[in-house]
């Protein structure tokens, strides 16, 4: 939302959650693992860009897997409101969670690092939104499907069942 808390973290503090709840947090993935697995669940991206281009995009099925990778399963997104709908979500599927003191990304080198975040890597990816906020000498937070080559401004993960 502001840059206020650094998404920069160990592993460690993404699985246990950090940041405030009126402002910037992530809830932990362990507790977004046991709410997803309490029936079925859709997970919404909303971003909008540092050029207020608005987007978002909704995927059904959306669960972690059991286990301290907590890779991520999700159904083929719908509802998706992106100017470039095949940079979306669904290309970090069934991929685990990594941090730059855990990489299990299928790159090299750890994309935690050269992309200053943590995420679902994969080959790269078209999505950072826990990277460096507003920074243009990193690959930071952004969204390649709704502005291609900008920053995000805002972003936020909800989950329902």
């Amino acid at each position: 939302m502001d840059g206020s808390v650094d998404f920069y973290r160990n592993f460690a503090e993404y699985e246990n959650g950090f940041g405030n709840v009126d402002g910037e947090l992530w809830l932990g993935l362990k507790y977004i693992q046991e709410l997803a697995e309490q029936g079925s669940t859709e997970i919404r991206l909303d971003m909008t860009s540092s050029g207020n281009v608005t987007g978002h995009e909704t995927c059904p099925d959306f669960k972690l897997t059991e286990g301290t990778n907590y890779t991520l399963n999700i159904g083929p997104c719908t509802d998706v409101k992106l100017l470039y709908p095949e940079a979306g979500f669904d290309y970090n599927n069934q991929m685990p969670f990594s941090t730059y003191d855990r990489d299990l990304d299928m790159e090299i080198d750890n994309c935690a690092v050269s992309h200053h975040g943590a995420w679902w890597y994969s080959m790269g990816t078209f999505i950072n939104l826990n990277g460096l906020y507003q920074n243009d000498t990193i690959a930071g937070h952004y969204h390649e499907g709704i502005d291609f080559v900008g920053l995000l401004r805002t972003s936020s993960m909800m989950i329902r069942r």
